[in-house]
């Protein structure tokens, strides 16, 4: 079965990945997980490009992937079609930052996000493969300005706490990072 997912994931033309910590007895490991829309196979190995290597799916892929903002990844796509970023942790950082002063912005971006994933999903249930035009540039406008609102509000401020700094230091590079990947609204 193992050597049928490896080949099936190979010929996806999108791939997600994901890694999650685990204790194994007194051992560290990670889980790494690859899937489609056919298969889904995991591995247990290292963290870091070793770990994804042993996979023996990532470095011979031709797909999309898409990935979380771990930096070991950024070594693999080379050879991939495109590098996704995967909204699911976007989602989650920005919600993390909601609660701080002047940062409503990271909410109202992860319910638009959330609401482009159900739009997305339509689209998909009624055989489209991707948005309709006037959504996703409605799309684009949206979180272009939510973005700038983002970068606006998470500049240092002199009087926050380490932590509240850390926090928006977390925000001002997630709506960077958001703004500028060039697949960030790619479905």
């Amino acid at each position: 079965f193992d050597d049928q997912a490896k080949l099936s994931l190979l010929a996806a033309n999108v791939i997600h990945a994901d890694e999650s910590g685990i204790g194994i007895g007194l051992v560290d490991r990670w889980i790494h997980v690859a899937a489609s829309d056919d298969v889904v196979r995991f591995h247990l190995g290292n963290r870091g490009h070793a770990g994804v290597e042993a996979g023996q799916v990532l470095q011979h892929t031709a797909a999309a992937v898409c990935v979380d903002d771990y930096s070991t990844y950024d070594k693999f796509v080379g050879g991939w079609a495109a590098q996704l970023p995967c909204w699911s942790h976007w989602i989650r950082r920005l919600e993390r930052i909601a609660g701080l002063p002047n940062c409503k912005w990271a909410q109202d971006l992860a319910d638009e996000m959330r609401n482009a994933i159900h739009v997305a999903n339509q689209a998909r249930d009624r055989g489209r493969p991707q948005l309709p035009v006037r959504e996703q540039r409605r799309l684009e406008k949206r979180v272009a300005r939510l973005c700038t609102a983002g970068i606006k509000a998470c500049a240092p401020d002199a009087y926050d706490t380490d932590e509240k700094a850390l926090i928006r230091r977390k925000g001002l590079l997630l709506a960077t990072r958001i703004q500028s990947h060039p697949h960030a609204l790619d479905f």
